[in-house]
């Protein structure tokens, strides 16, 4: 019997790395309710059926929380919506667009979510007219709907015809005798000049010479207007489109404005010629655009040469 015994204790396999099922709760709470993990210690109540009450409780609470947060989604989706009727987004679509612009993260985020939009090609030129309105509207310039722009550009093909019908849009508003072959979805081309804001137009042709430095359009899309009879503020806007040209062609960012008096900003631009003629040259066959360019160029260095002058 004694030789049974000692054999038992033998072919036993013990494994001492195994993990107990025992939690930092049980071992807190040894001294109330027992140690129930050692074998003829007393313990009370059901450490499994505490467990599964504990994992109950952080379900609903896991639930409430997503109540709560599917209740704020809906009551910013609401306020968005009535955001864009009070913007005059007269339509499902419009409205859709612009929830997406409003609620996206950044501007990966707005395309992605844009691309998932159920909507038709012919209304895809809607997203283009949205985000010139949100950019428009916007009190400081914003790069966000400028990348936007530029990123659908790569993948959607009427993007860049679509970007060219809003600026002949633009320049119907500003009172330029141009036809409706440009599209005119919106009633403009009317003749008539009407008052944009400096801000409106100041921000537009900042987000038209980005796109233009970097490909997402060309110059070609000015080739309707007469250089030698603009109305003012398509003057203003062309100067301020040309001066930022400039500074967009030799930069990596939308954010560099060519007003800056940042001179570390202003020494970390590039001096690339090259990107320059490129532009240029990918609009050759409209010589009247390259030479109304170069005009209007001519035209702002003889006026800084005579405020410099000036000023001696």
């Amino acid at each position: 019997m004694k030789k049974f015994v000692n054999g038992i204790g033998k072919k036993r396999t013990v494994r001492g790395n195994e993990p107990l099922n025992v939690s930092l709760q049980d071992l807190r709470s040894a001294d109330t309710k027992g140690k129930w993990w050692l074998v003829g210690s007393a313990w009370a109540g059901n450490p499994l059926v505490d467990r599964k009450e504990q994992n109950e409780d952080a379900g609903d609470e896991d639930r409430l929380v997503l109540d709560e947060e599917a209740k704020a989604h809906a009551e910013q989706s609401a306020a968005l919506l009535k955001l864009a009727k009070k913007q005059g987004m007269n339509t499902d679509v419009r409205r859709s667009i612009f929830v997406v612009l409003m609620s996206s993260e950044d501007y990966v985020d707005a395309c992605e979510r844009l691309g998932h939009l159920k909507i038709s090609d012919q209304q895809r030129s809607e997203v283009i007219r949205v985000l010139l309105h949100c950019l428009g509207n916007e009190k400081a310039y914003n790069p966000y709907y400028t990348l936007i722009a530029q990123h659908l550009s790569t993948s959607i093909r009427n993007v860049r015809f679509s970007l060219q019908y809003c600026l002949w849009d633009l320049f119907r508003e500003f009172g330029e005798p141009i036809g409706r072959s440009g599209g005119d979805e919106d009633g403009l081309g009317d003749g008539d000049e009407k008052s944009v804001s400096k801000t409106k137009l100041r921000n537009l042709a900042r987000a038209y010479a980005w796109w233009v430095a970097k490909g997402a359009m060309a110059l070609d899309a000015f080739k309707p207007l007469n250089f030698l009879a603009l109305k003012s503020q398509t003057t203003i806007f062309l100067r301020t489109f040309l001066a930022q040209l400039f500074v967009s062609a030799q930069s990596a960012s939308p954010l560099l404005d060519f007003a800056t008096d940042d001179e570390s900003e202003v020494t970390s631009l590039s001096r690339d010629r090259e990107v320059l003629e490129v532009i240029m040259v990918k609009s050759i066959k409209s010589a009247n655009v390259v030479q109304g360019m170069m005009y209007l160029f001519e035209q702002d260095v003889e006026e800084l040469a005579g405020m410099a002058k000036d000023a001696e």
